[in-house]
């Protein structure tokens, strides 16, 4: 039933990684607008409202997306680089919690599963209504 808790869930999280650090942000986002605009075809829209939350943002050294999953606290526990350049990158930071994946919570009854955060506004793997 929808708002129960599910089996094995802790009530309260432990402590992040004192291996996990969030990569440093570059001053603007223009590259990733770019690439997930662009190449992936996401909605700008959505794709500034991700950037307002926080939940994705331009990396500064190497301009990939990072694609931030936090836990029920809104504290970051994940992270997940994506390059926006011809060299295809993917990789989690170090320290990353992968039970804390990316998500974006919308507000009608429709659940959507993807493959991976980059794939979020094409190609649903599950739609459960």
């Amino acid at each position: 039933m929808v708002g129960e808790e599910g089996e094995g869930r802790q009530k309260s999280c432990p402590a992040p990684s004192q291996d996990f650090r969030l990569p440093g942000k570059n001053e603007d986002n223009e590259k990733i607008i770019k690439y997930l605009t662009e190449k992936r075809e996401i909605e700008k829209k959505l794709v500034e409202e991700w950037i307002d939350r926080g939940d994705i943002y331009e990396e500064k050294k190497h301009h990939n997306v990072i694609f931030v999953g936090r836990d029920a606290d809104g504290i970051p526990r994940y992270a997940h680089c994506r390059g926006t350049g011809e060299i295809k990158y993917r990789g989690d930071v170090a320290g990353s919690d992968k039970s804390y994946g990316f998500s974006y919570r919308g507000t009608d009854n429709q659940l959507f599963v993807f493959e991976a955060a980059i794939d979020w506004d094409t190609r649903p793997c599950l739609t459960i209504i």
